[in-house]
């Protein structure tokens, strides 16, 4: 591989990771941004006395639904990224590999792959279950 393949390497490798640290963050965000709008819908809805449909109880279910949906893809996409920087470290590095490959191997022979993916399970399954079950609560 000449100096140009490698440098090219490097800076590809930067924009990956600048790409995974990205997703990670957005999907902290999404949590975040879906209790605050679950909390925020039904403030504002049991705020009001009468002329609300009843359909608007539901709204926090749906949207925290496609909230999910899509930290779903975020972390899909963060998987893709590492086997990616993974093939490449190993390439350069050899069988030892680099980060990439120590978080992969530690998660196949710890079981620390149910974690990270593990919390977000049970956020978002806790979430889900409440925006679920609210409306049946709140407007008894």
């Amino acid at each position: 591989m000449n100096p140009e393949q490698k440098e090219f390497l490097v800076e590809e490798l930067k924009g990956l990771r600048e790409k995974v640290n990205v997703a990670v963050r957005d999907a902290r965000q999404l949590e975040r941004y879906a209790l605050v709008l679950t909390g925020g819908v039904w403030a504002w809805l049991l705020t009001q006395s009468e002329g609300v449909p009843r359909v608007s109880w539901w709204i926090p279910f749906f949207l925290s639904c496609l909230m999910m949906l899509r930290e779903g893809v975020l972390y899909f996409e963060i998987r893709d990224l590492a086997e990616y920087i993974r093939g490449v470290e190993e390439r350069f590095l050899g069988d030892e590999g680099g980060w990439e490959k120590h978080v992969h191997e530690s998660k196949t022979f710890t079981k620390k792959q149910f974690r990270v993916p593990g919390a977000a399970i049970a956020f978002w399954s806790v979430l889900i279950a409440g925006t679920l079950l609210g409306p049946f609560w709140l407007t008894r």
